[in-house]
Order: C-alpha cells, then structure tokens, then sequence
C-alpha cells in the first residue's frame, strides 16, 4: 500500500525576518520526522517558479498540499492548481504567522477559489487561534492549533559560553543580565523596556541590558503610530540620553548575530524580557529559544506569549490592559517581576527547566501533534465572514483612531491577545 504523499511548499530565501527563517526550519525538519509515515517532497515557491512548481505537483498528485511559511505566495499558483483537479482536490493546509492580518485583503480577494477546496488552518497558540477564529464562518472546523517546533537541542543552557561571555564583556559573577533578542522596533515596545530597566538600576546598580537585535521602522499600524525610516533609531536615542549616564553604560546593543552567538547569550543572561505589545504576536520564538535554554522569562501577558505562563519554570507574566488611548501594563508589577528572577547560573534547574520546556515544544512534540493533525480530513471552507472584509479598511482609517476604530479594535483583538 503506497504511502500518503504530502506535498511542501515555502519560499526559501525570500524570507527575511531572521524568526520566521527559524521557524521555517524547524518546520522543514519536522515535516522530514514524518517521512517514515508519508511520502514528502519540498518545493520552493516564488513568481518565477510558479509554473515549475505546478508542473511538478501535477507529476507528484499529493492528497495534501501544505503552505509552511509566512508568505503568502499561494496565490500564485490556487487557480492553476484549481484546473489541474477540477473535481477531487487534495487538502490545502496553511500554517499561519503574525501577518495574517496584514495581508488579509489577499485572502478575501482570492476566498471564491478557496472555497472550491478543503482547508485547515494551523495556528501556533491558543490566543491566536482565537484572533484568527473571528474573521472565519466556520472557525470550529477550519482551525486547529499547532505550537511553531522549536529546537530545543540546540538551544541548551551551557556554562561554559555563560563564563565566556561574561568575561569578553567584564559582566561579574555576581550581575545580573537582562536579555531581549529580536526585532528593536516600537510594536516590541523596546523603549519601555529600557525605561523599566533604567529603574531598575537605580534601586540596584548589579545589573545590565543586552538588546540584541536590528532596528525596524514598522509602526503600530491599530494605533496610529507611524514609523517612517530612522524613527526607531530616534525612538532609542531618546530613551537612552533619558537615562543616566549610569545606567546608559550597562546598556549592551548588539547587532543581530549569527545563531550561535544568540544561545551563547541565553546561558550568559538571567532573564529574557519583552514587553511586546505587537497586534499579532502569535506565538514568540525568542522567547521560546531563550526558555528552552532554561532562562526564565518576563513577558507581556499578550497573544502567542500568554501560552508559555503553563510551562514556564521561575517566569512572570504582566498583565495587559486595553484602554481609551492604547495599552497599559504596570510599572510596578514589572519591577517586582524581575526583582523576583535570581541569578541564572544554577546548571541542573536550568537544565530541568530546558526539559521541560522541550516536553511541549521540542521538535519530537510538536511533530507528534503534527502526525495527529494531518491524520484527520479538513472540511470544505466555507469562506471569511463581514470582518474580515473590514479589517483591511480599518487599518487604513487607523491614523485616526476613532472612538469607532477604538470599538473595533477591542472587539477583534481585545479579549483573544490581550
């Protein structure tokens, strides 16, 4: 008896955010465990390969055509894939990131065609399987939650890198390291984070900040705020000449770094921090990878993050607000979080806490959730609702920030993220 054939398609190097590179990986690795079960091939989308791509998808006949990255390319290819089985069609399976939402218009305009398949859409965490629920006619069928696979073999507390990196950067024994890792942007609320640590120091001066990333100039598009090029760049200027002289001195920028750097300062730190407040957090590499190294985490209690609250050993979660002008977290619940995380340098609960994580999140979980998934038939979609159709509209108007953009907002993002 032949095998069930999946049929894999990404974009390859046209991905550029460096979490969505990660996370397509794992993903490629993931739908590779399955091969004992299924006969998988990978094909690499883009406008000058569409042609090829659905030549060689016609040779293959898959029961199941699978969508992995963030980009979404379907498009290029849903009509002709739509001649080539007019009548029985395989199953199209999304994996949906964060930018769903932006790209919304393109799912709408091509929903007719969608309409003629069956189809499932793979959510990375609770929360935002909830967000994306609202914008469908039938959620119940149409959505199952998938945790984006993290390779927890990789990211492994190790105290040897711990004890290098301190010394190359004169951190003591006795400091304690506050690490974020990812995009510096004003959706990640970077500014506020470097004003909660500039507090921080003034009550004690043993700590320091390693922001580790690249400036981006997206804006928060639902709140009004645009951010035109070099305005991230000010945006952190002005909140480091806020600081004392003090205080900007244990302040570390470092550029985004190759992977192996990133874990080496996961087992140099003692606590990952985000306050993100980004309107499609879906689920939250960085700080999975930092969790997975065993380093306990303060995070915004905000879509995809809110999921780590079960599994996160020694970890604090800040409640998030929406209010009247936009969102609102606690100083005060902040400082006494972090005032609450001990130095990180404990090899067994570190290890244990790493374990687990990978429990859950590990490439061997997540794919075990996988198999279960693709095991079950996705029904026939049955289209996006009136909200849907608003929702790109809505982003237009939102320099505004009408009190009727104001309803809007919360009633699609206020009780699923927040």
């Amino acid at each position: 008896m032949s095998k069930p054939r999946l049929a894999i398609i990404g974009s390859g190097p046209e991905i550029s955010w460096v979490s969505c590179q990660s996370i397509s990986q794992n993903l490629i690795h993931s739908y590779t465990m399955l091969e004992p079960s299924y006969e998988i091939r990978f094909f690499n989308l883009t406008a000058k390969t569409s042609s090829k791509v659905t030549s060689r998808l016609k040779s293959f006949a898959p029961n199941k055509i699978i969508f992995y990255d963030h980009l979404p390319h379907y498009f290029l290819i849903l009509k002709s894939l739509g001649k080539l089985w007019p009548q029985t069609k395989p199953e199209l399976i999304f994996h949906l990131y964060g930018d769903f939402s932006l790209y919304i218009d393109l799912w709408t305009l091509h929903q007719e065609e969608l309409k003629k398949w069956r189809v499932l859409f793979l959510c990375a965490s609770p929360k935002y399987q909830d967000f994306v629920s609202k914008f469908l006619r039938s959620p119940k069928q149409s959505l199952r939650q998938l945790p984006f696979p993290v390779d927890t073999e990789s990211f492994v507390y190790n105290p040897r890198d711990r004890q290098s990196l301190r010394r190359q950067f004169k951190i003591a024994a006795h400091e304690k390291v506050w690490i974020y890792a990812g995009r510096l942007s004003l959706q990640k609320n970077i500014d506020r984070l470097i004003a909660e640590f500039a507090r921080a120091v003034n009550g004690n001066k043993h700590q320091r900040l390693v922001l580790l990333g690249d400036v981006d100039d997206l804006g928060l598009y639902f709140m009004g705020h645009k951010a035109p090029l070099g305005y991230t760049h000010q945006l952190l200027q002005k909140a480091l000449q806020e600081c004392s002289p003090e205080v900007r001195k244990r302040i570390l920028r470092i550029s985004q770094s190759p992977l192996e750097i990133v874990k080496a300062w996961y087992s140099a730190a003692d606590v990952f921090c985000s306050l993100s407040l980004y309107h499609d957090e879906d689920f939250g590499m960085a700080p999975a990878e930092a969790l997975s190294s065993g380093l306990p985490v303060v995070l915004s209690d905000w879509g995809g993050y809110s999921q780590f609250r079960e599994i996160a050993l020694e970890s604090q979660f800040i409640p998030v607000r929406l209010v009247k002008d936009g969102y609102l977290l606690s100083s005060a619940k902040i400082q006494k979080a972090l005032g609450d995380i001990r130095l990180g340098d404990e090899l067994e609960k570190r290890l244990h806490a790493g374990a687990v994580f990978a429990q859950r999140y590990g490439l061997i979980a997540t794919t075990q959730r996988l198999w279960e998934i693709l095991e079950t038939s996705a029904p026939k979609f049955s289209g996006f609702n009136n909200r849907a159709l608003r929702y790109p509209e809505e982003i237009r108007s939102s320099l505004d920030y009408t009190v009727t953009h104001q309803s809007f907002y919360q009633e699609v993002y206020g009780d699923s993220l927040g």
